[in-house]
C-alpha cells in the first residue's frame, strides 16, 4: 500500500507540472531508482516536461485533438436583438445554478461574467465585446447584444451562434432592417419574442426554424442552449 501511495502521489505532481505549464498534450521525463520496476513501486523524479512530444501516428493526434476541443472548439452563443436586457441576463444566470459556469455578456456599454462587469473599455461594437468573450478561456457561453446597427460596422468576431433572439426591448428596432437578415443566416435558428408584431410574410424569408414564445420561454430557450454542451 505505502508504493501505490508513492506511485499515486507521483501521478499527481506530474499532472501537476503539466498543469502549471498550461500544456494540453506533453510528455514528462522522469527517473526512477529501478528500471525494472514501475514507478508506481518505487517512486520517480520529474527532470523534464516536453510540451511536443512525439506521440504516433495521425490517428492518435485526431483522437487527441477531439478529446480536448469538444464542439469543434465552439462555445454556445446567442445574439440578441435588443436593448441589454438586466433582468433576462440575471434570470439565465440564476436558473443556470451551476457552480465555474461563467455567461460571458457582451452589451454597447460593458462586458460582463454572469452578474459581474469585467471591462466598460472597447466594447463599443459587437466585434470587439464578442471578440474578448471568445479570447476568455473562463467563458462557457455568450450573450452578445446588438442594440442598434452601428454595433455591427464591424461584423461579430464569431462565424455562427445558436440563436437569433429577438426581443422586444427597442422600439426602434425595425424587424425588416437589412442587418437582422444577414444575422438570420448566421443563426441556427430564429427565436421572437411573443408580443413582437411580425408579418408572416417576413417570417417566410428568414428560412430557418423559427419559435415565437414568451420571455420566460426564451430563457428557457437559451438555458437549453448553453447547458446542452457540458
Amino acid at each position: 500500500p505505502a508504493d501505490h501511495r508513492r506511485g499515486a502521489a507521483f501521478w499527481r505532481e506530474a499532472k501537476r507540472a503539466v498543469e502549471t505549464l498550461r500544456l494540453d498534450i506533453a510528455a514528462v521525463d522522469f527517473l526512477i531508482p529501478d528500471i525494472t520496476k514501475s514507478w508506481m513501486e518505487v517512486g520517480a523524479i520529474i527532470v523534464e516536461v516536453n510540451s511536443m512530444p512525439q506521440i504516433g501516428h495521425n490517428d492518435k493526434l485526431l483522437y487527441a485533438l477531439k478529446k480536448l476541443v469538444q464542439n469543434d472548439g465552439r462555445i454556445p452563443a446567442v445574439v440578441v436583438v435588443g436593448d441589454n436586457d438586466v433582468a433576462f441576463n440575471q434570470s439565465i444566470v440564476k436558473k443556470i445554478r451551476k457552480r465555474k459556469f461563467n455567461i460571458g455578456i457582451s452589451t454597447k456599454h460593458a462586458l460582463y461574467k454572469n452578474r459581474q462587469v469585467v471591462s466598460t473599455l472597447s466594447v463599443s461594437n459587437a466585434y470587439q465585446g464578442s471578440l474578448r468573450l471568445v479570447n476568455d478561456p473562463s467563458v462557457d457561453a455568450m450573450i452578445i447584444y446588438v442594440e442598434d446597427p452601428e454595433m455591427l460596422a464591424k461584423g461579430l468576431a464569431i462565424d455562427k451562434f445558436d440563436s437569433l433572439i429577438l426581443l422586444n426591448s427597442n422600439k426602434n428596432i425595425q424587424i425588416e432592417d437589412l442587418y437582422i437578415k444577414e444575422l438570420s443566416k448566421m443563426a441556427h435558428r430564429i427565436v421572437i419574442e411573443k408580443n413582437i408584431q411580425i408579418e408572416n410574410m417576413f417570417l417566410n424569408k428568414f428560412e430557418k426554424e423559427i419559435l415565437i414564445l414568451r420571455k420566460d420561454e426564451i430563457e428557457d430557450c437559451v438555458l437549453q442552449i448553453f447547458t446542452s454542451s457540458k
